[in-house]
């Protein structure tokens, strides 16, 4: 089975990102609790990844796949 699951982050923490561009990093944990937990990290997501308002932003799965570091 498999399911989408976005990641929602704070309107104070998107501003940062925004401010600090290529120095903030996003740190997701997929499975985490698992044998097989997985990293992903994503530099300057702000630039990155296309994000929608909803209190705070809503990031697709999709996009953090994308635009993850592969090192």
């Amino acid at each position: 089975m498999s399911f989408q699951c976005n990641i929602e982050i704070t309107e104070n923490e998107w501003s940062r990102a925004c401010n600090l561009r290529d120095r903030f990093w996003l740190y997701v944990v997929y499975n985490y609790g698992t044998p097989n937990p997985r990293l992903l990290r994503v530099q300057d997501p702000f630039y990155r990844l296309i994000a929608s308002s909803k209190g705070g932003v809503l990031i697709d799965e999709g996009e953090i796949l994308r635009a993850a570091a592969t090192d």
